[in-house]
This record gives C-alpha cells, sequence and structure tokens, in this order.
C-alpha cells in the first residue's frame, strides 16, 4: 500500500509541476543544414556519394562545438579507373564537426579505414594490414570536461550472399574538445579501443551507448592530446589532461548464427567501462536464451545512476513482439531479470526494391526526476492502421504506464488534412526541463495528395497549394496511405516524409505540443507553366533506389536528437542539464534525399560520380572515367540537422581564456590589467524582430566584467532582428584565472523596459570548465612578426610598418551619403531550381 501511495503521490507531484509550470514558447526549429561539406577528398564528398544514420553530441566544455558521425560512402569509387567504371569501394563511418553550433560544419573519415591516407591512420586498432572491409552504425555521444565517444561497427563483408558475414568489431573511438583555439580544429583525436570482437560464426552488431557524470569513488581519467598544427612553428602540441571519469555504458547484438536477421538467435550484451572507454568490462547478457532482441538504447538515473536498457524483442514461436527493459542499481555491475514495457503491433518492414527497411526500435531518456521514458512505433493505435509513435513511462524501472499516442491530431484542412500518415524511428531526449521527441512522419506525404475536396476536372483533380506553398495532385487517400511505405505500382510522385518534434510533459499524461514542422525544402517560382508561382522544388523521398547499385531503397534505422548539451560545470564536479528553462536547446540530425537528382535517362544503375575531366586517381594515379551529364548526382543522399530552440540562443566561440590583473602601460600616464575580451553572441532564430537585454550576472574574484574596456557597463538593450545574431565584447580580468562570468541574454518589451513575462532566455558561460587547456597561439605566418605568448599577454595589434604611400590630388568636394532605408523583404527563402 505504501508503494502505490508513494508511486500516486508522485504523479500528483507531477501533475502539479506542470499545472503551475510558466507556459513554454513552442518550440522552433532552425534552418536545415547539410552536414556534408568539402569538395577534396576525404576531408568532402567529391563523388556526392550518400551519408545516413547519424548521430552527435554537443561539447560540455563548450555548447558552439558539436561532433557527429554517420554511415559514409564517400569511400566508394576511389578505384573507378582500375573498375571500367563500375562502383567500387565500401562505406565507412565519417566525421563531422561544427564549431558554431551547427551552422556550418567540415568533414572527413573517422580514423581506422584500410586505405592509405593519413586520415585512417588509427592507434593501431583498426588500421593496419589488411584492415577491415566496412564500418557503420555509429552512435556518439558527449561525456563531461570535452570528452566525446564515438561508438561504432567495423567488419569484413561475407563472401557471397549465401555465406555468414565475415568478423565483427565493436570499438569506441575517443575525443576531446580542448577548446583552446578559435581558428583551429581544438576537437582532438585520441584513440580507439575494441569493446567486442566477432568471428565468422558469430555478427556483432548495432552498439549502444551512453555517459554518465562523475560520482562517488570515480577513476581518473588521464591522456595526453595531440592537437595538430599549433605547436612550434606549426607542429603538433602535447596537451595532458586529467579529471574524473564518468562512467560509460555499451550495448550491442551478437547474432549467434553469423547472419543478421528478424529471425537470428541473439544475445543482448551489456559492458561498462570506468575509465573513460579505455578499458571495458567482461559483457554480460541481457535478454533471456536467445530470442532475437536487436535495436538497444540506453539511459542512465541522473538522481541515483541507475542504468536502464531498452531494446526491441521480435517475435518467434511462443514469443511476441515487444520492448523490454533492464535495469541495473549498481553502475552497471548488475542487472535485475528484463521486463516487458509493451507487446505491440511494430511498424516494420523490409527493404525491397520499392520500400525502405524500418524496425520499430526503442529510444529512452530520463527526467530530473529520475522517470524513464521509452519511445516507439506501433501500429493499430488507430482505426487506420497507421503506425504512430507512442511512450510508455516508468517511476522505478520496473513498472511502466501503457504506451500512448503522443501525436495524434485530428483532420485538419491546414496541417493533417487527411489525418492519415505513419510516424516512425523516433528519438527522445530530455533537457531543460523538457522532454523532446524527434520523428519522421507522413502525414504530408506528397505522392498523391490527400485534397480530394478540390474540384474535378476531365483528367482528375485540379492541383492545389497546400498551406507550406507545396504543389500537389490530389488524388484519393487510399492510394497514399497503406499498411506500408511502398512505391510498389505507383507511377507519379513517390512517397514522401518529413521529420517533426513534440515537447512533451514531465510525465507521459502531458503533451505540450502540438508538434512542430522541423523539414524546410527549398521553394522557388515560375518553373512550371500553368501552376502556381510558388511551389516546393525538393522533397525527402524515402524509396529511391540508390543502393545495391541502383536497386535498393535505404533511410537507415535510425535518427537522434541531444540536448545542448547534456551535462554542465556545477562547482567543482558535474550536473545534468536538467535546470528548467523556457528555452531548451537541442540538436536534431536525419537522413535526407533532398539533393538526389534523378538520372535524366531513369536508369538508376547507370551512375557515374561527379568528377571533373582529366582528374587522376588518387590511389592509383591512373585517370578517372569522366563523369556523364544527368547520371551523377543520383547517389547524393546527406545528413542534416537542425536547431531544436525556444527562438533564443546565447555562446561564444571562444569561451575559455586565462584571466589576469598583470598592469600594462597605454601610454605615459595611463596603465590597465591584462583584459581578456569574450564575443558573446545571440542569435534569434524566430520570424519576428527580439529585442533582448545582455547582462553581466556575476563578477569575477578580484577583477571585474565589463561590456566596456575601460569602464563598467554590466547591461546592454539590442534589437536582433529575425534570423539574425549579434554579438558583443565582455572584458573580463580577475586574480583567479579560471574565474568563471556568466553572461544572461533575455528577452525584453522594449528597449530600455522589463523582461518579458514567460520570455526567452538564454546564457552564455565564460571559462565554464577549470581544467580547459589554456588557449594556444595564434599562427601567425608573417615572419616580421613576433608572437608574444598569449597565456600572458592580450594580443591586440601588433607593430605594422606602413609603407609610404603617395595620395594623388583629390579633388572630389565633399560627399554627403543619403541614408539608405532597404526596403521590407517579405520573400521566404527562395533557391534556385537545379538548372
Amino acid at each position: 500500500m505504501n508503494r502505490l501511495f508513494n508511486i500516486s503521490l508522485s504523479i500528483i507531484f507531477v501533475a502539479c509541476l506542470l499545472f503551475f509550470a510558466p507556459a513554454a514558447p513552442a518550440q522552433v526549429a532552425g534552418q536545415n543544414v547539410n552536414m556534408v561539406s568539402g569538395t577534396g577528398w576525404p576531408g568532402g564528398d567529391p563523388f556526392l556519394q550518400r551519408q545516413n544514420e547519424p548521430s552527435m553530441a554537443v561539447s560540455t566544455r563548450n555548447p558552439m562545438h558539436i561532433l557527429a558521425g554517420a554511415n559514409d560512402y564517400r569511400t566508394v569509387d576511389l578505384e573507378l579507373a582500375l573498375s571500367g567504371g563500375e562502383e567500387t569501394g565500401d562505406s565507412w563511418l565519417g566525421l563531422f564537426k561544427s564549431f558554431d553550433g551547427g551552422l556550418t560544419w567540415k568533414s572527413t573519415l573517422l580514423p581506422g579505414c584500410k586505405y592509405a591516407d593519413p586520415q585512417c591512420v588509427d592507434n593501431g586498432a583498426l588500421h593496419g594490414g589488411p584492415g577491415y572491409d566496412a564500418g557503420s552504425d555509429p552512435v556518439v555521444r558527449a561525456g563531461t570536461n570535452g570528452m566525446f565517444y564515438y561508438a561504432g561497427l567495423a567488419f569484413d563483408r561475407a563472401t557471397s550472399p549465401t555465406t555468414a558475414s565475415g568478423t565483427s568489431t565493436i570499438f569506441v573511438a575517443r575525443y576531446n574538445d580542448l577548446n583552446n583555439n578559435e581558428n583551429a580544429d581544438p576537437i582532438t583525436y585520441i584513440d580507439t579501443n575494441i569493446v567486442a570482437r566477432g568471428n565468422n560464426s558469430e555478427f556483432l552488431d548495432k552498439p549502444a551507448l551512453a555517459v554518465d557524470i562523475p560520482r562517488s569513488g570515480a577513476a581518473t581519467c588521464s591522456f595526453t592530446a595531440q592537437e595538430p598544427g599549433v605547436g612550434t612553428n606549426g607542429g603538433t602540441l602535447s596537451v595532458p589532461q586529467s579529471f574524473a571519469a564518468g562512467n560509460v555504458y555499451m550495448t550491442y547484438t551478437d547474432f549467434l548464427a553469423g547472419t543478421k536477421a528478424n529471425s537470428t538467435p541473439t544475445h543482448l550484451m551489456f559492458t561498462r567501462s570506468t575509465d573513460c572507454g579505455v578499458t571495458w568490462s567482461a559483457p554480460v547478457q541481457l535478454n533471456t536464451g536467445t530470442t532475437t532482441s536487436q535495436g538497444s538504447a540506453i539511459a542512465v538515473n541522473a538522481i541515483n545512476g541507475n542504468v536502464y536498457v531498452t531494446w526491441r524483442q521480435f517475435a518467434s514461436t511462443g514469443i511476441p513482439d515487444a520492448i523490454m527493459a533492464a535495469q541495473s542499481r549498481d553502475a552497471g555491475r548488475t542487472f535485475a531479470a528484463p521486463v516487458r514495457i509493451s507487446t505491440f503491433a511494430p511498424f516494420d518492414q523490409a527493404t525491397t526494391t520499392t520500400s525502405i527497411r524500418t524496425n520499430a526500435y526503442p529510444s529512452i531518456t530520463t527526467d530530473m526526476f529520475g522517470f524513464v521514458y521509452v519511445a516507439f512505433s506501433a501500429k493499430n493505435m488507430v482505426a487506420s492502421g497507421d503506425a504512430r509513435v507512442v511512450v510508455a513511462g516508468s517511476i522505478d524501472g520496473a513498472h511502466w504506464t501503457p504506451a500512448i499516442m503522443v501525436d495524434n491530431p485530428s483532420k485538419n484542412s491546414q496541417t493533417n488534412p487527411a489525418g492519415r500518415g505513419h510516424q516512425l524511428m523516433p528519438a527522445l531526449a530530455f533537457a531543460n526541463g523538457r522532454l523532446t521527441l524527434l520523428y519522421y512522419d507522413l502525414r504530408l506525404d506528397h505522392y498523391e495528395n490527400v485534397y480530394t475536396s478540390a474540384p474535378k476536372t476531365a483528367t482528375g483533380y485540379t492541383s492545389v497549394l497546400t498551406p507550406e506553398g507545396e504543389q500537389v495532385n490530389p488524388v484519393s487517400p487510399s492510394k497514399v496511405f497503406t499498411p506500408f511505405i511502398d512505391d510498389l505500382g505507383l507511377t507519379m510522385r513517390r512517397h514522401t516524409l518529413d521529420l517533426r518534434v513534440l515537447e512533451l510533459g514531465i510525465f507521459p499524461t502531458i503533451t505540450l505540443g502540438p508538434s512542430v514542422l522541423v523539414s524546410q525544402y527549398a521553394f522557388g517560382c515560375c518553373v512550371n507553366p500553368g501552376l502556381p508561382s510558388i511551389e516546393q522544388f525538393k522533397f525527402n523521398v524515402p524509396n529511391l533506389p540508390i543502393f545495391g547499385s541502383g536497386h535498393l531503397p535505404f533511410l537507415g534505422d535510425y535518427i537522434d536528437v541531444v540536448p545542448s548539451p547534456a551535462f554542465v560545470p556545477n562547482g567543482n564536479s558535474w550536473a545534468y542539464n536538467f535546470k528548467p528553462s523556457v528555452n531548451p536547446q537541442f540538436h536534431a540530425t536525419w537522413t535526407d534525399n533532398r539533393d538526389v537528382v534523378p538520372p535524366l535517362s531513369g536508369d538508376w544503375t547507370n551512375y557515374t560520380p561527379a568528377v571533373p575531366i582529366n582528374t587522376l586517381s588518387k590511389f592509383t594515379g591512373g585517370a578517372l572515367p569522366t563523369c556523364k551529364v544527368g547520371q551523377e548526382g543520383m547517389r547524393n543522399q546527406n545528413i542534416y540537422t537542425a536547431q531544436i530552440t525556444g527562438g533564443l540562443i546565447a555562446g561564444a566561440k571562444g569561451n575559455s581564456k586565462p584571466l589576469g590583473t598583470t598592469i600594462f602601460p597605454v601610454n605615459s600616464t595611463t596603465t590597465v590589467p591584462l583584459q581578456r575580451a569574450f564575443a558573446v553572441e545571440a542569435q534569434n532564430v524566430t520570424s519576428q524582430s527580439l529585442n533582448v537585454r545582455f547582462t553581466i550576472a556575476n563578477q569575477p574574484t578580484g577583477g571585474k566584467a565589463s561590456f566596456l574596456q575601460f569602464s563598467q557597463l554590466l547591461t546592454l538593450d539590442i534589437t536582433i532582428p529575425p534570423f539574425s545574431s549579434v554579438s558583443r565584447s565582455v572584458f573580463v580580468t580577475s586574480t583567479n584565472a579560471q574565474a568563471s562570468v556568466t553572461v544572461n541574454v533575455v528577452q525584453i518589451g522594449s528597449i530600455g523596459g522589463s523582461p518579458t513575462a514567460n520570455g526567452l532566455s538564454s546564457s552564455a558561460i565564460l571559462n565554464p570548465d577549470v581544467t580547459n587547456p589554456n588557449i594556444t597561439n595564434p599562427n601567425v605566418t608573417n615572419p616580421n612578426i613576433t608572437n608574444p605568448n598569449i597565456t600572458n599577454y592580450e594580443v591586440t595589434n601588433p607593430n605594422v610598418t606602413n609603407p609610404n604611400i603617395t595620395n594623388p590630388n583629390v579633388t572630389n568636394p565633399n560627399i554627403t551619403n543619403p541614408n539608405i532605408t532597404n526596403p521590407n523583404v517579405t520573400n521566404p527563402n527562395i533557391t534556385n531550381p537545379n538548372v
């Protein structure tokens, strides 16, 4: 009775929190950004190849820094000169970095690939000898103190379609964000460590990863990062690091028959590392017997460190389709027997020539009260049988609520014209007091759409412009919304899908939605005569046959949404980023086919990569076949990202610099203490102007922080135009070299006015991590300039000798430049169609 009373009391408590919580602004999806950049190899994708199954994490030292991974096929087509033009090579794992909060990206390959390129060289774990044929299944998670963990699968292909898979290896590559240089890449590769190895009779697959904060009795994490390009004369700088280690947890699937299928017996294995991913415990099995268990996910209870693992159990004789869970109450040393969260009708479909593969794998997260949430895609939740994302919750990890639909809007002519459409591949995360759910959604499927109320003509329904400005040709919904997302028999436009994000209540009984469309596509005009002037140019079309040499579609098995960041400094330790905010910040990433250009001939097998004339192979030295017009863009699948916020983002690209009070002369009569200048940025990602107030929230020990260099100014009121940003310098001195200063940015009603009730707010913390390495000297290539040590001086303008410049006589009278008022431009983002 006491247990039931406590559970009931907790639910009432949470309901009260929700009831009295301030109203939150609707989630705002930022611009869609293609994460694949560059035309060189491997630091680019010159062949316009495929990327999918993205995963990402935000640095805990600087939220502007992001590391991501994906299945990456830029290694295909490397040996075209030897193959007569056929596609060759195999997938590996891509590495993607952003240093401005996800607005721009650099991409390359994860070390360990088998090719003779410096980027492929690791510490010997994967690279060397014959190397592994391929890599896949990336998962990236952040640890404290700027740590990143990149888990994946490296394997050899089966020698034939009828033989077992080759050898396989589960590994973790480690990176650290040194956060010590604004003009170089501070996210540095440390090493790669093997977690488990398979063999010809057992194939390892689908790793999952979770990281905890350091807790009582934590071991020490020590390593020396080798940072290239910032040492003496551009050499490598050795940066020692030492801090408390948070546990790292991993699961993976062991296919016992050496083949992968939804009927193959499996063991779901768990292992943990207490030394930041260097060594791993002996793996233990979580599922019972050999039930086919796959698609695991892990979460950690922020309060007590309990570990939760969920996975999909596939149906077999006497065993139903189910979502399972197991819990450890001793930081992953042992696990209780698994429990069944839900038996359900899964939304599964196999790969065919006309349909993508998708399996109902779960996603899991926990909140600031220790509640646990699991999301998955289920059919038969509605009368139509369409798949819906559902969420189940638990207060103790052992007893679960029924799975409930969280986004089932009624039919609406503006946003859900048919009241139909599958939902699949959910990703779940919690931060800033908000539970955020990301998923693919087909309510706006563009093949023969559902505007059946449109007037009918002799040739069918007339074209209709949707509220989003999309041109569709409406036909009966029965030809669109079928039990599967399959293009079999379709002769017109193929199925399309979008991405949506939904904000949930703290316990899955209240939805704070409605869901928001994350997908944003190019629009333009005047392309098709007789159609409305504004139409959508690009779509995410999942079933394009861009794999299997032009015969099979594939969109990956998962997408990702992560907090920005997952952990924050808390005194001399770390805490989960759970403090409630009306402006929660996340990053979403997904696979998108919008950039695929169909072949002019209609033949998806007749492909040549986008290679300029007379290009030589990087590996053979021979000439590469020249691409043929209309055949070069049909493999260009990319991964995309978007910021998910309330509408306001604050940060500092260089947020860590050692402080000091050393006195420096300005002139013969004036001296000033050593100052560090931090550029604090605020982004407005909404469509309306924002009035904001910058406020320096605290003063550092023995010094000061100000928006003015030589006097004190603690607040600034600024108007940020729509989809724009502003930056202001904060000048800081202190007797404590690691003193931290917080700059708050809050929405105000007007310049000089009061803060807006329940308005947007964000913060930038300067010097957030006392373990952050010192900043490095900027690279100065001019030999005439002596660069002082930047850790001891604030570098301003070096002595520049100005050559004598003879100014010709200027007879132009004084010219007064008239004020020019820029006209308001209300045209939405318009991009030029592919020409």
